[in-house]
């Protein structure tokens, strides 16, 4: 793979996983203690150290979900680039 990927796909899992994720740890109804949801640009950043970068969305997907939080049509596009680039579709 070359280096120039890995990177884009890095910086571009970690932008989107850290807007996401304050938006949902400071919305008012917010109420989940899911160390996996909390802790969860740490959990990502690590999978991103380590090049797992399918693990880093996939947990990314799992805060999404667990937290019902609905995307915004820019988020949603930008996980549909990722995921593409990732091969999933």
């Amino acid at each position: 793979m070359f280096p120039f990927f890995n990177n884009s796909i890095k910086h571009e899992i970690a932008d989107l996983s850290k807007q996401i994720i304050h938006e949902i740890l400071n919305e008012e109804n917010f109420n989940v203690e899911s160390v996996g949801i909390t802790n969860g640009i740490e959990i990502i950043q690590e999978y991103l150290n380590n090049k797992e970068f399918e693990l880093a969305f996939e947990h990314l997907e799992y805060v999404i979900s667990e937290c019902e939080f609905v995307l915004s049509s820019e988020q949603k596009n930008r996980m549909d680039v990722v995921s593409q680039k990732l091969g999933r579709k």
